[in-house]
């Protein structure tokens, strides 16, 4: 890659996983997603949501501040912490709610 290319979202989300030390299903299963969606959004057939590569972050357990980059790299809006929406999921990633934006009594993405 090229100084000056931004990364593609394959090339973001294979460092991340590297990083993390996952393999894309279990991602795939931590994201709420499935292997062949998340497949087609590394070969570049399909473009994630907004809505959909927060999930992944949060199935990656990124950080806010990776959370952000993966977000802007990706060319979707980041986290705005004056949006509701957007509050209550910083709010989930700063105190690794990870897993109660997804299932429970609190599940954020279920209505979404």
């Amino acid at each position: 890659m090229n100084w000056l290319q931004v990364p593609s979202f394959a090339e973001i989300m294979e460092t991340m996983l590297k990083q993390k030390g996952m393999s894309k299903a279990s991602l795939a299963k931590r994201a709420a997603t499935s292997e062949v969606y998340l497949h087609q959004l590394f070969s570049g057939r399909r473009k994630a949501s907004g809505n959909r590569m927060i999930c992944l972050c949060i199935g990656l357990g990124a950080s806010l501040p990776e959370t952000q980059k993966i977000l802007r790299l990706s060319g979707v809006s980041q986290l705005y912490p004056k949006v509701k929406q957007d509050a209550v999921i910083m709010y989930g990633i700063l105190h690794q709610m990870n897993q109660e934006l997804f299932s429970g009594q609190y599940a954020f993405f279920v209505y979404l």
